[in-house]
């Protein structure tokens, strides 16, 4: 269990990185500066620990996947945790998406104290 356990903050290190990558380099849009943690990054992780560790006690107490799929088990549960992460991915975009609008018309960043640039519209 200890072993479990101390791999955790590596994990959450890792996601956070990953999911400000994804965040930065996926949108087709200007990036005026870079965050390694954003609000969306930290709601995505939460989902994706809630849905992973959800999806695990589900599958450890109601497997009837083996008998109904036989040797498809396996792929079927990892296609439905890529679901999972992929949905918590987006819905973290969503929420920075929803931060960076509210900081439209000149606000202050609430990450870096710097005046957010008006865009033309």
């Amino acid at each position: 269990m200890d072993l479990v356990l101390g791999g955790v903050p590596v994990i959450v290190v890792l996601l956070l990185v990953a999911f400000g990558i994804i965040y930065y380099w996926v949108p087709n849009a200007e990036h005026p500066q870079w965050h390694w943690i954003t609000p969306g990054a930290i709601v995505a992780l939460a989902l994706w620990f809630i849905a992973s560790f959800g999806l695990r006690y589900y599958l450890e107490f109601f497997n009837t996947y083996s008998r109904t799929y036989g040797a498809l088990t396996a792929v079927i549960v990892i296609l439905l945790w890529f679901y999972v992460t992929g949905a918590a991915i987006l819905i973290g975009r969503e929420v920075n998406s929803e931060v960076e609008q509210a900081n439209r018309g000149g606000a202050v960043c609430a990450w870096c104290g710097n005046k957010t640039a008006v865009s033309p519209e």
